[in-house]
């Protein structure tokens, strides 16, 4: 399991961005009740999107 994981390859533009967030970034506050309509179906499109693009990722080999 230690292996796979110093295997994993980041994307430095990635790792910078994560430099720019603060802990509230993460906190899962996403005012969604207070969102209208389109933007509920937008937000949930979008992570509809991302789940069936990387779903597995942590799994895959790198070639």
């Amino acid at each position: 399991m230690v292996d796979q994981i110093k295997s994993i390859q980041v994307d430095p533009d990635f790792r910078e961005l994560l430099k720019r967030c603060s802990p509230s970034d993460f906190d899962g506050h996403t005012e969604f009740q207070n969102m209208s309509p389109e933007k509920r179906l937008d937000g949930l499109a979008s992570l509809a999107r991302f789940v069936q693009e990387n779903k597995g990722a942590a799994n895959r080999k790198k070639s």
